[in-house]
């Protein structure tokens, strides 16, 4: 799927089932909007697969807008949940998040897959 990445079509799915069951669980469905900000890789396209088989809404956010824009979109967009890629440019918008949205709908990506405070089912 990406250079770091390579999933079969099962693995896809029982990752995004997996992603999607804890979006659920975590009260996030239809009609909500996340955010989302990763780069080019799997997980991008597992998180897009995971809201859109509970009808969530993402809502993409760029990595590379300053702290002012992204404070201002999330105002605007108000997302139940978020998915952030962790790098260093996205530290000023997960400072952001973390005081926006409660900590369990917070889904982080690390270097080889989705990490942080998301419970080990995710992964």
């Amino acid at each position: 799927m990406d250079s770091r990445t390579s999933l079969t079509f099962l693995e896809l799915h029982l990752r995004t089932n997996r992603l999607d069951n804890y979006l659920l669980n975590q009260g996030i469905g239809k009609g909500d909007r996340v955010g989302l900000a990763c780069g080019n890789r799997a997980e991008h396209l597992e998180a897009l697969f995971a809201l859109a088989k509970i009808g969530a809404i993402a809502v993409p956010y760029d990595y590379h807008w300053s702290a002012l824009k992204c404070e201002a979109m999330i105002k605007f967009f108000a997302p139940k949940g978020f998915i952030l890629e962790e790098r260093n440019e996205t530290k000023a918008l997960a400072d952001i998040v973390k005081q926006s949205v409660t900590p369990g709908r917070f889904v982080t990506v690390g270097p080889s897959e989705i990490q942080g405070g998301t419970p080990p089912c995710v992964r």
